[in-house]
This record gives C-alpha cells, sequence and structure tokens, in this order.
C-alpha cells in the first residue's frame, strides 16, 4: 500500500513537468533547461535501480531490507516536493516577459 502511495505522488509529478517547467524558464533557454532536466531524470533511471539493487541484499530479501532504501527515496522525493514549494507563479505573465 506504502508503494501505490509513494508512486502515486512521486511519478504523477510528471504529469505537470511539461507544463511547469516550460514557464519557469525564458524563451531563450527553455529548451535547453528542458532537455537538461530530462537527461537528468533519464540517468537517474538507470543509476536509481543499480543504487537500489546495491543496497538490496539479494540473499536475505525481507521487508526490513527493503526499509532503508525507501527511505532514502523518500528523503529524495521530499526534496524534490520543496523545490517545488518555492517555485515563482507564472499565472497571468507572458512568455515573452519571463
Amino acid at each position: 500500500m506504502a508503494l501505490l502511495f509513494a508512486m502515486m505522488f512521486g511519478d504523477g509529478a510528471f504529469g505537470i513537468i511539461n507544463a511547469f517547467g516550460g514557464e519557469m524558464f525564458s524563451n531563450q533557454v527553455r529548451s535547453t533547461c528542458l532537455g537538461f532536466g530530462y537527461s537528468v531524470g533519464a540517468t537517474a533511471k538507470i543509476v536509481g535501480p543499480v543504487f537500489l539493487g546495491g543496497l538490496i541484499d539479494g540473499k536475505n530479501f525481507s521487508e526490513d531490507v527493503v526499509f532503508v532504501p525507501f527511505l532514502i527515496f523518500a528523503f529524495i522525493f521530499f526534496i524534490g516536493s520543496i523545490v517545488y514549494l518555492f517555485a515563482r507563479e507564472t499565472r497571468n505573465i507572458q512568455l515573452e516577459a519571463m
């Protein structure tokens, strides 16, 4: 149940990334910044499972072994939510004026 809850908020955030990211940067650097963000995310999709596999001992698999890696990922999601809290509001601002 906790995994469902975590993925609902973690993966659910990707639905708004295009609109949110597109409004955060000026026209001159928008594609570069979004491309960099997606490349960091793609790299994390590779490094994340390798990191998780390194933290979990495959011989003695139990719920206790998985707790620390999931705690680390929960912390990363928490840091991401703090970053979103400090994002500037772009409502009623023309993209050219940013």
